[in-house]
């Protein structure tokens, strides 16, 4: 392996490291490490200077509200924050772009002490921080709405028998979430929450499905607006949510076994290239070298990386179903 390989390989290593430190760090907005950082976050108020964890208006604050006079930036921070919500994650869109922003320049000026100096991939290690960041979040996302969509079949055939022995929904709903676990539990606790603050049941339920973009969550929310709007059988409702649900995961197990062929067979064309190179560099290092060490051999290099992923991905359109 050379030393551009294994320099880029040692900056991958670092970019990772850097951003699972970032999140460990501001993983709770109240943690010890976030309030000893704010110590060097301040800014001026009133009296003197605040910080954070202070009670008072913080950097944080401060960002939140000139953002929000921008109106591009205002949608980007609704994203943004709409995104942290579904994944769960206690920070705020300003702590999470000054997350990004530090392991950016970290990562950079550690890429820099590294090489001697800025180079080429300079720039590659700037984008990848913060693409690297949506990427976490989009999976730690698509995580959480798997595990929600798991245990909703439980918790709609619980609430169904509970409103059968005669609770009312509120009630049912209540027992239904003292035996769910996480996160389908929080989401629950906290549509329990609204409701006894004063909020009407049918605003909650909305909320939670602009919290957790669920296809079945959806299904059961509106079975229970309809129910409440027409005054019919919500038990009845119920038991049709879950039968339809269980056929859906049926013809989803179903799909997934008819497509592994199809899946195997793109993880088998990924892999021969990278595979016949790694034998041609131990049987004939000469031909892999002309690769790597002519500046016409990376730029084929890169042309095969890219033609790659293109293959890689109408293969996992062609397998991939909507359902």
């Amino acid at each position: 392996m050379t030393a551009d390989a294994v320099s880029g390989l040692t900056f991958i290593f670092v970019e990772a490291s850097l951003i699972s430190a970032g999140w460990l760090l501001l993983r709770r907005r109240g943690s010890r490490s976030l309030k000893r950082l704010g110590r060097y976050f301040v800014i001026p108020s009133g009296r003197g200077v605040s910080a954070i964890g202070a009670g008072k208006p913080s950097v944080y604050q401060a960002m939140d509200t000139r953002m929000e006079r921008v109106p591009v930036l205002r949608s980007l921070f609704n994203y943004i924050e709409q995104q942290l919500a579904m994944a769960n994650l206690p920070l705020k869109t300003s702590e999470f772009l000054t997350a990004i922003l530090i392991l950016m320049i970290a990562a950079l000026v550690l890429q820099i002490f590294l090489a001697g100096g800025y180079t080429a991939q300079s720039p590659v290690i700037l984008v990848g921080v913060p693409v690297m960041s949506f990427g976490f979040l989009k999976w730690r996302i698509r995580i959480r709405m798997g595990r929600i969509r798991k245990q909703l079949k439980l918790a709609i055939s619980l609430l169904a028998n509970h409103l059968k022995s005669g609770n009312s929904f509120v009630q049912a709903l209540r027992q239904v979430t003292d035996d769910l676990d996480e996160p389908l539990k929080g989401e629950f606790e906290l549509l329990l929450n609204e409701n006894r603050l004063g909020i009407s049941m049918e605003d909650a339920l909305n909320s939670m499905v602009r919290r957790v973009p669920c296809k079945e969550l959806r299904t059961l929310v509106q079975g229970v607006m309809l129910q409440h709007e027409t005054g019919s059988n919500l038990v009845y409702i119920l038991k049709t949510i879950h039968q339809t649900l269980q056929d859906r995961d049926d013809l989803r197990n179903k799909i997934s076994v008819l497509t592994v062929q199809g899946k195997l067979s793109g993880v088998v064309c990924v892999a021969i290239p990278f595979l016949l190179f790694w034998l041609m560099h131990k049987t004939q290092p000469g031909y892999a070298d002309v690769m790597v060490h002519t500046e016409t051999g990376r730029r084929l290099l890169m042309l095969c990386g890219m033609l790659i992923l293109v293959g890689s991905f109408f293969i996992l359109r062609v397998v991939r179903f909507k359902y």
